[in-house]
């Protein structure tokens, strides 16, 4: 018994690295007019609750253009969305410092829906 326990002093003792915590993400679709459903609001609030708790971490909203080339309209409807998380983000106390709306460009085109993805990440 003696030896379990000076076993786990010397583990306690020894510092450990703080966890990394996972990168969170997630995908709104692109919206003309029409405000944010229930579920993306939803999903807004749970990255909201980790920038919360993390003052240090940023938000990236990412533009995905599917195989749709990125004309006026497009561009138009993707800064739209982006605003609208924006507003949502600092209505809510997160400062306007620490989210980075992307620029859509060709390099955006992929096999995926289009919308926007929305990325917590450390800086």
């Amino acid at each position: 018994l003696a030896a379990i326990r000076k076993q786990a002093d010397a583990s306690a003792a020894q510092p450990r690295p703080a966890p990394v915590p996972p990168r969170m993400e997630t995908r709104i679709r692109l919206h003309g007019k029409a405000e944010l459903s229930h579920n993306e609001r939803a999903r807004l609030r749970r990255l909201w609750r980790a920038l919360i708790a993390d003052k240090k971490l940023v938000v990236d909203l990412l533009p995905q253009l599917g195989t749709q080339d990125p004309d006026a309209d497009i561009v138009a409807t993707i800064r739209h969305t982006q605003d609208m998380i924006e507003r949502f983000m600092t209505d809510r106390g997160i400062p306007a410092r620490r989210l980075f709306p992307v620029w859509p460009t060709q390099a955006n085109r992929g096999q995926g829906s289009i919308g926007i993805r929305v990325e917590v990440r450390q800086p």
